[in-house]
């Protein structure tokens, strides 16, 4: 094993590499030429990942991996003929379709929310509903609370996931790696605080302020899933919370994932490095026990432009900042994260601090 192959140079990928160089591993990295990786990785490819011919020029790779959903399906089969793919295609097109997605969830017995497939039309009677589209969605977008009234265009004659509200008092998820010889480390469930604006994460706190018992539900959720999906590589599943402290499966996501980011520096064993390990039919490294954790979002405000970033110096080395080497930041887009150790009320005060004083923009600061 010499050398790992990504399917997308963006963050994730980013945040692979020092584990691929530590384990004595090079990298390749297929996405279009702006790409935070694209002046980082070994070997940079230029190309589409969406486009099944581009996808196959990862096939000299030694096993390839993508650190998001939205590649080409056939192009991830056609790879997996000529090199190792993990997670495999199958996974891939069990995930990728939100509809196919939760007909697996329900199909395997693990607590989901009921739900109805349909093209969403001007007659649909979804008030009340969460729509999702089925595919395409990421950080937030794709995800529509229905309510009375006009559809919003990006949905209408679109094949939907319709699901039943849950009334959530927490979201949680629960980050694995699973290896090649079946092998699972679980990661200390994280709670999540959502963005209501942009609907994304915006800060996320280890451990979780729940009960151990929920905390083992979870776990043995997540182990089920990674193992009826035979899954390899750095798997997260995203709970529900309800008001009768019931757990519900919200979604999975095939990859590292943002409620996992506090691993690098709270965990014995980074997400990342386990799922290089895993692709790699390496052991795992040890997930506990995991230090106290926040970690928040950095999102872009302001102008378009090219990234600025200000950081007052008084709070460079309070905190572990990971900038995302993305070139234009745009209001509302993941330029980083940043993550902070110590006590929980300490932490939340000093998350204030940073959300008002950490400025990156795409104007002059």
């Amino acid at each position: 094993m010499k050398n790992i192959g990504i399917l997308g140079g963006g963050q994730l990928a980013l945040m692979m590499l020092p584990s691929i160089k530590s384990l004595g591993f090079s990298s390749t990295i297929l996405d279009q030429k702006d790409a935070p990786c694209s002046t980082l990785a070994d070997e940079f490819i230029n190309g589409d990942f969406s486009k099944e011919n581009d996808c196959l020029a990862l096939k000299n790779c030694d096993v390839v991996t993508f650190e998001i959903e939205s590649i080409s399906l056939s192009g991830l089969k056609k790879l997996e003929q000529l090199t190792k793919v993990y997670p495999s295609s199958q996974v891939l097109e069990t995930i990728q379709d939100k509809g196919i997605q939760k007909q697996f969830l329900k199909d395997i017995d693990v607590p989901t929310s009921d739900f109805t497939l349909e093209v969403l039309t001007q007659e649909s009677i979804v008030d009340g509903k969460v729509v999702k589209l089925r595919t395409g969605g990421y950080d937030g977008k794709g995800v529509w609370v229905a309510k009375s009234g006009e559809k919003p265009s990006e949905f209408l004659g679109k094949d939907c996931l319709i699901e039943d509200r849950v009334d959530i008092v927490k979201e949680v998820a629960v980050v694995c790696s699973r290896n090649t010889s079946g092998q699972i480390e679980v990661y200390d469930m994280v709670e999540m605080v959502m963005n209501p604006e942009l609907n994304l994460l915006d800060y996320q706190v280890n451990p979780a302020q729940v009960t151990s018992e929920l905390k083992d539900s979870a776990n043995l959720i997540t182990k089920k899933i990674a193992e009826k999906l035979d899954y390899v590589g750095t798997l997260a599943v995203e709970f529900f919370v309800d008001e009768n402290k019931k757990l519900w499966v919200n979604e999975l996501a095939p990859r590292v994932h943002n409620s996992g980011h506090n691993t690098i520096e709270s965990a014995p064993c980074s997400q990342f490095e386990n799922h290089i390990r895993a692709i790699a039919g390496m052991p795992l490294g040890k997930t506990m026990p995991a230090k106290e954790s926040l970690t928040m979002n950095l999102i872009g405000s302001g102008a378009t432009g090219p990234t600025q970033v200000k950081i007052p110096k008084e709070l460079e080395s309070k905190a572990y900042y990971h900038l995302y080497n993305k070139k234009e930041s745009r209001s509302g887009r993941k330029m980083g994260h940043v993550t902070l150790l110590g006590n929980l009320e300490e932490m939340k005060k000093l998350r204030l601090e940073i959300k008002e004083k950490v400025i990156i923009t795409g104007e002059e600061v």
